[in-house]
This record gives C-alpha cells, structure tokens and sequence, in this order.
C-alpha cells in the first residue's frame, strides 16, 4: 500500500514538473505586448499652453528631465524632488551615459539654450552652469545633467521669468477630486 501511494504521489510531481516545464516555456517564448502608454482614448496628462512674448513662465510650468553624469547613486532622482518641491514638473530621471551628455556640476541641455526654461533653470543652482544646445528633452521639457562636483539648488532663486519669444509648453492636468 505504501509503494503504491508512493508511485502514484511520484506520478502526480512528475505531471505537475512537465505542466510547469510547458507552461514556463510558453510565456518565455510567447511576444511581449506593446505598452501603449496614452491613446486617442487615454485621457491626456497635459495641457498645450502658448506663451506670449511678455507673459511670465512659471516654475509649475517647467518639466525637468534629469540625468546623472556623475558616479554617486540616486543623484539624479534626489535632484529631481529636490525640483519638485520648488513646484517644477518631474519628468525623465536617466543617466547620463544614455544620452552623451556630461557635467561637473550642472549642464543644462535644451534646444534654446538663451530661452526662457534655460534662463529660469540656470537661475535654480548654484555654482558654475554650462548651458548646451541639444535636443535630448522632450519637446514640452528641458532637461539637466548633474555631475560629481554638484553644488546644489539656490533657495532664493526666481520663481519666474518673463517670456521673450512665443512659448508652447505642456501645463499638467491636475486631476479633479471626483476623477478617481
């Protein structure tokens, strides 16, 4: 009797091994789905805004993509809700490696490096920072690169600057209480 519920026990683990050897072999081998991050039924996440030559841009109004060029772990997320607390938009957090850019304290990386995000960001730290044109950002941010030798933000910076060429910019939705 012990033999006989022994076999059929080893039976029962052998046919759940080769389930699980089918199974496993299937989602291994199976194409993974594409990620459709926002479609024409999604809801947007931002708003498309213009500024005029003479309005004033806003620290809310700035999405920042930050990079670490430099070797200490988890500076560009800190720097980046270190932004964010001075009401600036999160955007990418990456390295540096991945987009070719490098800094020792702070670059700046945007496609008008004399526009009104560079001018309004260049204001926020302190110390030396270098200002590239480049268009590693996504058309509605700016990003920023921080290096080794960062020195950190300046608590009395601007909070705004005025607009002096057409603007278009991407104003996040705020979500309304009865959304969820």
């Amino acid at each position: 009797m012990s033999h006989t519920r022994g076999a059929v026990t080893l039976v029962v683990l052998g046919v759940l091994f080769v389930v699980g050897i089918v199974a496993g072999f299937r989602l291994v081998t199976s194409p993974i789905p594409e990620l459709e991050l926002q479609n024409d039924e999604s809801e947007a996440t931002c708003k498309k805004v213009t500024l005029e030559p003479g309005s004033k841009l806003s620290r809310g109004q700035v999405t920042v993509d930050v990079y670490n060029a430099g070797s200490v772990s988890g500076l560009a997320s800190q720097t980046q809700r270190r932004l964010s607390r001075y009401d600036y938009q999160r955007g990418v957090i990456g390295n540096a490696d991945d987009i070719g850019i490098k800094a020792r304290n702070v670059t700046i990386v945007t496609e008008q490096p004399d526009g009104a995000m560079a001018r309004l960001l260049k204001d926020q730290f302190n110390g030396k920072v270098r200002v590239v044109k480049d268009d590693v950002a996504t058309s509605t941010s700016i990003a920023i690169v921080v290096g080794d030798k960062f020195v950190g933000l300046d608590r009395e910076s601007r909070s705004s600057v005025p607009v002096d060429e057409k603007l278009e910019i991407c104003v996040p939705i705020e979500p309304t209480p009865g959304d969820t």
